[in-house]
């Protein structure tokens, strides 16, 4: 689990470095560079964190809604 700022979403290691990794997310979040984000992993029931870091890049999506 990827939680960024109050949003929590699924997340997938698509690739890593000594000291980055690239994220796959399961849903869109809406966030900035710079912004801090926690990795959670479920052990025994029970949410625990196992890492945390910073957003360097991402992809801008265009929002899909209702056609007017």
């Amino acid at each position: 689990m990827v939680n960024i700022g109050s949003l929590s979403t699924g997340g997938r290691i698509v690739a890593c470095k000594s000291d980055l990794a690239k994220i796959s997310l399961t849903n869109p979040v809406c966030t900035e560079e710079g912004e801090k984000i926690a990795l959670s992993r479920r052990i025994d029931k029970h949410w625990r964190l196992i890492g945390w870091g910073k957003i360097k890049r991402g992809v801008t999506i265009q929002p899909s809604g209702p056609e007017d």
